[in-house]
């Protein structure tokens, strides 16, 4: 309903007046202090929000996308009611209830993942970021999530996380509240307009604070499943070749593929790089411990990274040796948009694993055979991966450089 939509907003902004006016003034005074509402009362009306926007706060795993992207402010109005409720137990030493409070903050961490989905509105997304600053989540010290109970640390770095994505988002005012929710201090705020700035600063803030092999794993786990649909993409993009391939009469040349829509579904995110979130990841998992890429998580997805380029490159060997009869760039998988992205991210990080010492002589093998094919001409940062890769040496400091030079979207600074 409107009024409650508008009843709710007007408490939320003089929550933040308030809020603002402690923070700026010094004292330890709580926000529930002035406005004598508690915590537990603030998570209630949360809860009535979310439930007449249509969905119960207690089954935040269950919401869709689609269910947000009506632009209805109630739940971003309940996502900053519950970020204050949070703030208040985590701060109140005197609420000893922490079993209830990590159960709070794991439902509000469902809560914004949903909420930061790109087909959600805008406002919501904004209401995420905003409900992530004011949580104080995100700038809690490590020490302090381990005394309110466990699994709290492992919270915020999700937070964390997703205010890198948010980095990303295709609004300017989202990107501009996620920027106010990482900076140290109210009054310096990232510039939302240089969004590869402000992921490689968090990022490396990140790593620092999380030097962990959970964070490695992450990392390693998000590289992966970027990478990991080439085969998909690449077997439709050769069934495509197949209609022009061989150069018909310039009548006959129509597309007539099925496998491709007629009108492909729009990109959520088009701001998105996603090839900028590939190269960050190699270049923070190169500042995590030598002995992180062996542990048996790491090993597994290794595995599976290792399966993607041989069955990418194999793949690869057999489409450039057919298009030797029709050598133009057209037909050349090296210069697929649709390619590019994962096969260059799936070379770096194959490369990246034989540095740290996991792989055998047939992933580098199959870069050989791809780079002595003098006859076709590949892209030429596709080529300078596969010579990285194949001139890797395990534990090798050049190599590691050779393999930071290869993240040609990231500021030479941030590459060394």
């Amino acid at each position: 309903p409107p009024t409650l939509r508008r009843l709710s907003r007007i408490a939320l902004e003089a929550i933040h007046a308030l809020n603002i006016t402690c923070v700026n003034a010094g004292t330890a005074t709580r926000v529930t202090n002035l406005i004598e509402v508690s915590a537990p009362d603030l998570w209630k009306i949360a809860s009535v929000l979310l439930y007449t926007s249509g969905y119960d706060m207690t089954g935040a795993a269950e919401v869709k996308p689609e269910n947000l992207s009506g632009g209805n402010g109630l739940a971003g109005n309940a996502l900053e009611f519950a970020s204050f409720a949070v703030s208040d137990m985590s701060a109140n030493e005197a609420y000893d209830s922490h079993a209830e409070l990590a159960s709070f903050i794991k439902t509000f961490v469902s809560l914004i993942d949903q909420s930061t989905h790109p087909l959600s509105s805008w406002k919501i997304r904004y209401s995420a970021a905003v409900a992530m600053q004011e949580s104080g989540l995100v700038h809690m010290s490590n020490e302090d999530c381990r005394q309110i109970g466990p699994h709290i640390e492992e919270s915020k770095l999700q937070l964390c996380l997703k205010l890198l994505e948010l980095f990303q988002d295709s609004d300017e005012d989202v990107r501009c509240a996620a920027g106010r929710a990482v900076s140290l201090s109210r009054n310096k705020i990232l510039a939302p307009k240089v969004s590869l700035m402000n992921l490689e600063q968090v990022s490396l803030r990140l790593t620092m604070e999380y030097s962990t092999l959970e964070m490695y794993n992450l990392l390693l786990s998000r590289l992966v499943s970027v990478c990991g649909d080439i085969q998909s993409k690449l077997s439709t993009t050769v069934k495509e070749y197949e209609c022009t391939l061989h150069a018909p009469k310039p009548d006959e040349i129509l597309n007539l593929s099925t496998e491709r829509k007629i009108f492909e579904e729009e990109d959520p995110n088009p701001y998105e790089e996603t090839l900028v979130i590939i190269q960050i990841a190699i270049v923070r998992l190169a500042e995590f411990p030598l002995d992180y890429g062996r542990n048996e998580s790491a090993s597994d997805l290794f595995a599976t990274l290792h399966t993607s380029f041989k069955a990418a490159l194999g793949h690869i060997i057999l489409t450039l040796k057919t298009i030797n009869q029709c050598p133009d760039i057209v037909h050349n998988v090296t210069f697929d948009g649709n390619l590019f992205v994962s096969l260059h991210g799936l070379i770096l990080g194959t490369a990246f694993s034989l540095w740290v010492g996991v792989g055998d002589e047939s992933i580098v093998a199959l870069a050989k055979e791809v780079t002595a094919m003098n006859t076709v001409t590949l892209h030429p940062c596709i080529s300078q991966a596969l010579n990285t890769l194949v001139a890797v040496r395990e534990q090798n400091m050049e190599s590691l450089e050779q393999i930071r030079k290869g993240c040609f979207l990231l500021p030479r600074k941030h590459r060394s």
